[in-house]
């Protein structure tokens, strides 16, 4: 964290409910504070709507009956992710209880047990149904009363609040109770079991089954596909005039889809997607709406689906939404979501507009409203990813209020955001430098603030920001200011601050209060009987403690503490400190605060150097204090010196003195040191009178307990005395922490019967034992909940004893264990086991370990392998001083377990034997064992390093070839990755809390601390290296330090490229371990690199990277040569001593490393946004009827008086009254986009949005009942969608060209092509072709209107596209027809002059076109002839197009004349490679069409030039293309880049007609079928590839000497019993067709084609045994290969094809013979008298196999429509193949007897 402020996730911004400062008024929590469930959307149920609904689920056809999987209703109550909360649901939630699988057999249930839970179910349930009740109606009256005024209703609104939050709880409750009561239905009451059933049973029983238990009914696999399913539900959205209900079930099953298969979204087709979740988004029902946003939700998949989600003006919606009220918190919330579901998507902020955030500010603004933590949680994140949108949406505002006030529960995640933008010059410019991060300290700073709650949450976040090196320099600009700041608060005369910063102290200093504190602060005498001896219990037993020779490891977190301390004491701590212990009026305060200065001043003495600590003297203005005894101050000063003095000695014999890097000592030296102390102490307390000791043997407390079994116990007589005369042994047995007594108790356990009722208790979990029990002493539910656990401990101590080992082997304990282990069928009763056994003896404990780390699952297997820690990685002291050491039989297990096949437990095993080898000689006993570790790759490379820190390690990697591997790998490439290796262990080591990482020496706990906690750093390969002669040789003969040093020196001040920075951290981190060697320091003299360092650290503008250079310091410090450089430049360091460095340097100029210059802030106007990030990025460019003076007025009240503070009131009131007289401005889509765009470019309020929002919606008051029918929608709906033109719609205005390829004719042509449908209106007639025009016909203008005006009445487009317009007259007719029916989207094609060179519009018509269309039209779509045209007209000379800016420049004087986008073809001035115009043909590279919009950017749209002289109709086609792009709902950019591409392959693909210029390929990206419906088979049959084969399957010599019976009889017999064998696979064949069938008709078809096959073949064994041929002797024919290879062919494009390939495979057959009898029944050749075979034709004449053939056919015909040509080329190769396979099944015998 300190080296690189880590990118705070948006799952760690904890949104957190927003609360004011009374906590009785703060509103409930909102749902998306809670981690989304996955259930489904549902709308509040009512009588009529579940009427409409379920008529709706009556209508619709087929399988669409259901949408959701099998066993889901449209309605489902199962909770899914993305649905609303509790509040927002209606709908009880249906638990299901699966049964539990038991070990034991289950046992058949008492039937009184049975109907005593049945009723106790059904009383349950009874509750449920009446707190639902009370739930809904205090819902209900919530929502009324939030319609009242607020002041009103405020104490009624309250109490109903309470109400409905109680009635959560409890209906919480008595669904726990029914899950409860179902589970205890389906458990037995005594499993029961015998020993015989143990040994006889293979395995545990198998779990019930999913449909059983009532589980996975929800997941089942749907009987179609999901595209299929999919389909449906699309089809069923299209659905109009349902009930609410029905969408959002419908909504729900889709969402259910989308969960169930994720890839799915990504084969939408969005064009119908877009067109089914439109009118949701736009439906009157909050509901629907609310599901829309959350179909479309699930629906995003990447960048391109989110620009496809916009286009369909989702932007306008959710800025609607979110200006809702109260009541349409549904549909908030889902927006909310929605917009938070762009930012997971990769660069998905670049989609988010600035209007939404602006909606969002809006929203986080209001305190009180239930979605502000979310919204401020959302701003955060855009903050973080794109901070230029979010300031120049005015989101800050938002977040700073909220850090000031506290108003969000969560303020470190806020302060996590600020602190990563602050490390980095490129996003620190969107924050104000002493501002944005300091106001998290108002809370301690204003005196007035005495909001409790909020100084404790927002200590968190100042002491997140002091972890911080960003925090840390932020808050020291200004010479400390903000730390002075907060330091000074000390003063305040309020304790609850006072109380919090000393607190906020402790934890930055990582102070722990010792275990003696509470009795200190609470004003009890200090004492330290008792309590040291207490403290021992941590220490191993038997007058041994645990022992580590480790030299000091850098510990960065000392180092960085050592830091803060200076920047505490530089900012007055000491002084503040003080005047709080000699002035506060809290006794525990002043207490608290006298201990900190204590600690401060032991801390100081330790980890600062001398210079520092020496300023810290507090004791003489004390003592001066004390001695002025005409001063009542005096006794205050003499009491804090006594106070000072006690605690010193409290920790002096508390504690041992000398310090290491680690902040922990000895304990070992501890043990020795107060040996002989606690044996005297004991000696004493034996000595107790009878009085005194019975007293305290009926006294409970555990202190007392404590002492009795340390004093009067060791006395034998009173031992003796304690086990007859009272209970006290049973007391203290199952509840004693201190386990190390239990041994001393050996001659009473020897003789009493506890051990054996433990030894039974174990035996129950034994199943090889015959002991069963009902409720089992250690079952798991009884190890969870009660103490019975510790009976493991006793047993563990005993295990370490030879007394404790004799007694468990009498009572066989350890049989029992090996038992249990084998059968793993207990893994929580194994695991406490192994953690318990004492392996300090060699035995059955060491035994069993062994069993369980090879012969276990992984979870035991790893839980072993971590028992082994304690004994691998330390060796022991005894009290005489002889080290000794037990550690190598764990270390022999632990190379075993390297070899364990799951790399997990590998990984556990590492780690371990890597903390070992801090150990000298365990290092070195580990290289002995030669653990192989190729196979381990980077799990084990952390294990090899540590082994090159020894002259045998090296060696031995050395002759393994791995050094110099290694070396180069690190080189080049593993020292960059090192970096964010040591910076998250950094960072996770800084976020600890101090109760997690004890480092101070008064850090006591009354548990041991897992010592494998990652507070080492990982290793780096040098700094191994260089612990060894033979390394540093190495690494000189390389040469790889100076390389370092030189990247650091030419690159270490560079702030723009990342991977320039990782360089360099990653050559720091090389540089600063090799120089905290002392072998490895002499490579810092031959370079300058630690004066680069310096400067890195001192004056780099990256905060991170000389946080980095900090600890780099440290390091180098660590060596004598390092230190002495380091003091030449500033720098020093405590030492030991003996003059050995902690490598804790600090600067002697703080304000030099830590003050950062201020920054210039990034003003809001001053950003420039993507166009992406702009919905209306101009509202003045929208063209508004300003006529009318009301019209006028609103703009002005809206833009102007809203935002002026003395016109407030009178603009909201005047507002107000226009709505009430539905002013007709409100009723224009313009007038709606362009308020939207003015309240995306400024900052409105709450409820000015709604307020605003509100003027466009006439049927308000109809928002919960409207359907979605268009008649009933909303002016301001209208307005949204009039942007996406779903209807596809097009009116084109222009001439008739009699060639078809250009005018009206082209135009339709394209326009369907596009999938569009085209109206016209003519406006000319001409007599033209290829080659030119002859005649002109203009049509009257009068009757050009009147087509235009049945159009409009009836089918009122989308899209107007004009064309030849011909005349004056018929231009101002078409300028009126555009007023009259505000078309909006007007494509104008100014056709002038035609490719050909004709004129088409006279002279005089051009100024009318350019000042009365041009002004209204959408998109403008000149040539250059044109455009000069146009220019000219207007009196501004156009000059040639020489270079491609001079089309730019033409383009944009063209949109100064009124249209809002103009395209300028360039078609007829191709480009040379380098943009100039070409003069020859050859030069002629590129075509270049220029796109101008509102915004002024040029947009170019480059094309290869095509040489070809079909280009008749291009400039109509081209705007005819852009015109159904519109409509089909693309934006401009996009629709007119997609036009230019089809016109380029229009001309590629031209047919070539005509001996001018001839048309274009219109329809080169469509394609038809080549057969009508219905007619596929016949199509197929006669196709000039099929006939033949076809013909020569069905006139097949073999068919026709049936016929004439000619056929030789044994080749009818052969045939027969191979057919039979063919019928077999045939049926197999249509069995698999109907299972690939989609639906009941085709499966049921399927199967009626099997039952005929059944009817054949018993005909076909009547024909064998009227012929002598027997069933069996059929069977047991041989297949020929004929038959083999076409039954093998059919099967496998079963396997292979869909269920239409599968059909054709099968028709030749089906067809065939249908076809082959038909011939040969009609035949006059065909003989049929005395004809052995002329009953095998009727039998395929016969009307049941006639009915067979039409059924297959029908399945055909009616799938094959919905295939692509492509697909049905592929069929008929199939049908082709499958044919041949038939004749080849003729010619298997002879067809004639010659």
């Amino acid at each position: 964290m300190l080296t690189n402020p880590p990118t705070p996730s948006q799952k760690s911004l904890h949104s957190q409910p927003a609360a004011s400062h009374n906590p009785s008024l703060a509103p409930r929590r909102s749902s998306l504070d809670r981690p989304e469930r996955d259930g489904n959307l549902q709308p509040p149920p009512s009588s009529a709507a579940a009427a409409a609904a379920g008529s709706a689920a009556r209508n619709l056809p087929g399988s669409g009956l259901s949408f959701a999987p099998r066993g889901a209703s449209l309605n489902p109550a199962s909770v899914a992710p993305g649905s609303f909360s509790s509040e927002l649901r209606s709908q009880i939630t249906q638990s299901r209880a699966g049964s539990r699988t038991e070990a034991y057999s289950l046992e058949k249930l008492d039937e009184g047990d049975e109907t005593v839970v049945e009723h106790t179910l059904v009383a349950l349930k009874d509750s449920l149904s009446r707190e639902l009740k009370i739930k809904e109606g205090s819902e209900n009256l919530l929502e009324a009363l939030n319609s009242k005024k607020a002041k009103q209703s405020k104490e009624q609104r309250q109490r109903v609040e309470l109400e409905l939050s109680a009635s959560n709880t409890r209906i919480k409750e008595l669904r726990q109770r029914i899950d409860d009561a179902q589970r205890t239905k389906f458990e037995p009451s005594t499993p029961v079991r015998s020993r015989n059933d143990s040994l006889n049973q293979s395995g545990p029983q198998s779990p019930p089954s999913a449909s059983r238990s009532g589980i996975g009914s929800d997941v089942d696999e749907p009987a179609e596909s999901p595209t299929f399913t999919l389909a449906e539900i699309l089809q069923a959205l299209e659905v109009e005039g349902m009930a609410a209900e029905y969408y959002v079930a419908c909504g729900n099953s889709l969402v259910n889809l989308f969960k169930k298969y994720p890839t799915l979204k990504y084969d939408l087709v969005w064009s119908i997607f877009g067109d089914r979740m439109q009118p949701m988004l736009l439906s009157g029902s909050r509901e629907v709406v609310a599901a829309g946003y959350r179909m479309l939700r699930y629906a995003i998949s990447d960048l391109a689906s989110l620009k496809k989600i916009r286009a369909l003006n989702t932007d306008y919606m959710v800025v609607v939404s979110l200006a809702k009220d109260r009541k349409a918190d549904v549909e908030r919330e889902q927006a909310l979501k929605f917009v938070r579901a762009f930012l997971d998507v990769k660069d998905g902020v670049r989609e988010v507009s600035r209007g939404i955030v602006r909606a969002i500010t809006a929203v986080a603004e209001q305190v009180e409203d239930r979605l502000r933590p979310i919204c401020i949680e959302t701003l955060a994140e855009v903050l973080l990813r794109d901070p230029a949108l979010l300031t120049a949406s005015g989101g800050l505002a938002p977040i700073s209020e909220a850090l000031a006030e506290g108003t969000y529960k969560s303020p470190e995640s806020l302060t996590a955001v600020l602190l990563y933008l602050l490390d980095a010059p490129q996003s620190r410019r969107f924050l104000r430098a002493g501002y944005d991060l300091e106001v998290v300290l108002t809370a301690f700073t204003d005196v007035l603030f005495l909001y409790e709650g909020v100084v404790k949450q927002n200590a968190k976040a100042i002491s997140l920001a002091l972890k911080t090196w960003s925090g840390l320099m932020s808050l020291s600009m200004y010479d400390f200011r903000a730390i002075r700041s907060l330091i000074s608060s000390l003063t305040l005369p309020n304790d609850t601050i006072r109380d919090t910063i000393i607190d906020l102290l402790y934890s930055l200093l990582r102070i722990k209060l010792p275990s003696w504190a509470t009795p200190y602060l609470a004003g009890r005498r200090l004492t330290t009987y008792g309590r040291v001896t207490t403290l021992k219990s941590t220490v191993p037993s038997k007058g041994e403690a645990a022992y580590d020779e480790e030299c000091m490891e850098q510990n960065f977190v000392e180092h960085y503490t050592a830091l803060l301390l200076a920047v505490f004491i530089k900012s007055g701590l000491m002084p503040n400190l003080l005047a709080v212990a000699q002035h506060a009026d809290d006794p525990t305060l002043k207490r608290k605060a006298t201990l900190l200065i204590g600690e401060t001043l032991k801390l100081a003495s330790r980890i600062l150097p001398p210079s520092w600590s020496s300023e810290l003297q507090l004791l003489p203005e004390l003592f001066s204090a004390a001695a002025k005894f005409d001063d009542k101050n005096r006794f205050s000063a003499t009491g804090i010196v006594y106070q000072i003095s006690s605690v010193s000695r409290t920790l002096h014999r508390s504690s041992v003195s000398g310090y290491t890097a680690s902040g922990s000592a000895s304990i070992g030296m501890m043990e020795m040191a107060s040996s002989l102390d606690d044996a005297q102490k004991n000696n004493n307390s034996a000595n107790t009178d009878d009085a005194t000791f019975r007293q305290l043997l009926l006294d409970s407390n555990w202190d007392i307990m404590l002492k009795i079994i340390e004093g009067p116990l060791t006395n034998s007589k009173r031992l003796e005395e304690a086990i007859k005369a009272s209970k006290f042994i049973k007391s203290v047995v199952p509840v004693s922490r201190n386990t190390q007594k239990y041994v001393r108790g050996a001659k009473y356990l020897a003789g009493n019967k506890l051990l054996r009722q433990i030894a039974e208790c174990l035996a129950q979990c034994d199943p090889t034992s015959g002991i069963t029990a009902q409720y089992p002493m250690f079952s798991r539910d009884r190890l969870t909940d009660t103490l019975c656990g510790g009976y493991f401990s006793m047993l563990g101590v005993l295990s370490g004893d030879p007394k404790g080992v004799a007694m468990l082997e009498r009572w066989r304990v350890f049989n029992m264990m090996y038992h249990i282990i084998d059968l793993k069928q207990r893994p929580d009763l194994i695991k406490m086991i192994l953690s318990n056994l004492d392996y300090s003896l060699q035995g059955h404990p060491r035994v069993l370990l062994s069993k369980a780390l090879t012969g276990s699952n992984k979870e035991i297997r790893i839980h072993a392998t971590n028992v082994l820690r304690k004994y691998a990685i330390s060796q022991r002291i005894t009290p005489s001083g002889q080290i000794i050491s037990d550690a190598k039989w764990a270390i022999q297990l632990l190379v075993t377990q390297l070899y364990d096949p799951e790399l997990e437990v590998c990984a556990t095993a590492v780690k371990i034997l890597e903390k070992a080898c801090n150990t000298k000689s365990l290092l070195e006993y580990i290289v002995e064992c030669r653990p192989g570790l190729d196979h381990l790759g980077e799990i084990g490379a952390p294990l090899l390093l540590r082994f090159l820190s020894t002259s045998i390690g090296y060696h031995y990697l050395d002759g393994l070839d791995y050094i110099s591997n290694e070396m180069d790998d690190w080189f080049l490439g593993r020292n960059d990755t090192y970096v964010s290796l040591i910076e998250a262990s950094l960072a996770r080591l800084f976020n600890q809390s101090t109760d997690e990482n004890p480092n101070r020496l008064s850090m006591y706990d009354d548990v041991d601390v897992d010592e494998d906690q990652d507070s080492l750093m990982p290793p780096h390969f040098y700094r191994e290296l260089t612990r060894t002669k033979e390394g540093c040789q190495l690494l000189e003969d390389k040469g790889h330090f100076q390389e370092f040093a030189s990247t650091i020196r030419e690159y270490g001040m560079q702030s723009d490229d990342p991977e320039t920075i990782t360089k360099v951290k990653g050559c720091l981190w090389a540089v600063g371990n090799v120089g905290s060697m002392e072998l490895g320091a002499p490579f810092l003299e031959s370079t300058d690199v630690v004066e680069n360092i310096v400067e890195i650290a001192q004056t780099h503008p990256i905060m991170s990277l000389r946080g980095t250079a900090f600890f780099v310091l440290g390091l180098i410090s660590r060596s004598v040569h390092g230190m002495e450089i380091l003091s030449e430049h500033g720098w020093l360091s405590n030492t030991t001593l003996l003059g050995k460095s902690f490598g804790l340097c600090i600067p002697n100029d703080l304000a030099q490393f830590l003050s950062y210059k201020p920054w210039k802030h990034e003003s809001p106007l001053s950003i420039q946004l993507l166009e992406t990030q702009a919905t209306i990025r101009e509202p003045t460019s929208i063209i508004v009827d300003k006529a009318n003076d009301l019209d006028k007025r609103a703009l002005e009240l809206i833009e102007v008086e809203l935002g002026d503070m003395l016109l407030y009131k009178k603009a909201r009131a005047e507002l107000h009254q226009l709505r009430l007289q539905k002013a007709p401005c409100f009723r224009q889509p313009a007038m709606f986009r362009r308020i939207l765009g003015i309240m995306e470019g400024f900052h409105y309020r709450l409820v000015d949005r709604h307020l605003i929002i509100e003027l466009f919606d006439k049927n308000s008051s109809d928002e919960g009942d409207s359907n979605s029918g268009d008649e009933q929608r909303t002016e301001r709906q209208r307005s949204i969608s009039v942007g996406k033109m779903t209807d596809r719609t097009i009116l084109i205005v222009a001439g008739s060209d009699s060639s078809g390829g250009a005018g009206i004719e082209a135009d339709q042509k394209v326009i369907a092509a596009h999938g569009c449908y085209a109206m016209t209106a003519t406006t000319a007639l001409t007599a033209q072709n290829t080659t030119g025009v002859d005649d002109i016909h203009q049509i009257p203008p009068e009757f050009t209107r009147k087509q235009i005006d049945a159009v409009f009445k009836d089918i009122p487009p989308s899209v107007v596209k004009t064309g030849m317009l011909g005349s004056v007259a018929t231009i101002e007719m078409l300028s009126q027809a555009v007023v009259d029916y505000r078309i909006e989207t007007l494509v104008l094609d100014p056709v002038m002059v035609a490719t050909t060179g004709a004129q088409l519009l006279p002279t005089q018509a051009v100024e009318e076109l350019r000042t009365l269309l041009l002004p209204m039209a959408f998109i403008l779509t000149p040539n250059i002839p044109e455009a000069k045209l146009l220019l000219a007209n207007s009196g501004d000379a156009a000059q040639d197009v020489r270079r491609i800016e001079d089309l730019e420049t033409l383009a944009s004087r063209l949109q100064m004349l009124g249209p809002r986008w103009v395209l300028v073809k360039g078609g007829h001035s191709p480009f040379k490679k380098d943009g100039t115009t070409a003069t020859l043909p050859e030069e002629r590279e590129r075509i270049v069409d220029v796109l101008v919009g509102p915004y002024g950017q040029p947009i170019r749209i480059e094309s290869p030039y095509v040489d070809s002289k079909n280009t008749h109709g291009t400039g109509c086609s081209l705007a005819s293309a852009i015109a159904a792009n519109l409509a089909r709902g693309l934006d401009v950019v996009d629709a007119v880049r997609a036009a230019c591409r089809y016109i380029e392959a229009a001309i590629r693909t031209a047919p070539g007609y005509g001996k001018g210029h001839g048309p274009l390929g219109h329809f080169h990206s469509t394609y038809m079928l080549p057969f009508a419906p219905g007619r596929f088979v016949e199509w197929l049959l006669s196709r000039p590839d099929v006939a033949p084969v076809w013909h020569r399957f069905v006139n097949h010599p073999f068919v026709l000497a049936m016929g004439n019976g000619e056929l030789p009889l044994e080749s009818f017999k052969g045939y027969l019993v191979q057919d039979y064998l063919y019928l077999v696979h045939f049926a197999r064949a249509n069995a698999l067709a109907s299972y690939k069938s989609k639906n009941m008709q085709d499966i049921a078809a399927g199967a009626k084609i099997v039952q005929h096959i059944h009817t054949e073949m018993k005909l076909h064994i009547d024909y064998c045994q009227s012929f002598g041929i027997e069933k069996n002797e059929i069977e047991a024919t041989e297949e020929h290969q004929a038959c083999t290879a076409y039954t093998r062919y059919v099967l496998d494009i079963g396997q292979s094809e869909d269920w239409l390939g599968l059909q054709i495979a099968l028709a030749p057959c089906l067809l065939g013979y249908g076809a082959i009898a038909k011939q040969l029944h009609g035949d006059p050749c065909t003989k049929t008298e005395g004809n052995t075979y002329w009953p095998w034709i009727l039998n395929y004449v016969a009307d049941d196999y006639v009915q067979a053939v039409q059924t297959g056919c029908e399945l055909i015909e009616r799938n094959a429509v919905l295939h692509s040509p492509s697909r049905i080329e592929e069929l008929v190769k199939i049908f082709i193949h499958a044919t041949k396979m038939e004749i080849g099944f003729w010619e298997m015998f002879p067809s004639s007897a010659a």
